[in-house]
């Protein structure tokens, strides 16, 4: 699958065309994305993006490690 590469939220260009981004690169830009899209916002898959917005400006507790390393997990394996 050719997966068009994306740096601050824009596709890339490259000799008139997309830029494409493969590898480690892409496992890279692929967690990337899902971190910062919004858990639920895809309406083909509902389960896809995260919820490590609603951590910001929460108070750090004995759990947060625990939360965060959970939801990346999450992530990843979605």
């Amino acid at each position: 699958m050719i997966t068009p590469q994306v740096t601050d939220g824009d596709f890339v260009l490259a000799n008139g065309s997309f830029a494409t981004v493969t590898g480690p690169a892409k496992v890279s830009q692929d967690i990337q994305i899902a971190v910062m899209t919004p858990y639920g916002t895809d309406r083909f898959h509902p389960r896809y993006g995260s919820i490590f917005a609603n951590y910001i400006g929460v108070p750090i507790g004995p759990g947060s490690s625990a939360l965060i390393s959970a939801e990346m997990t999450r992530v990843i394996s979605n």
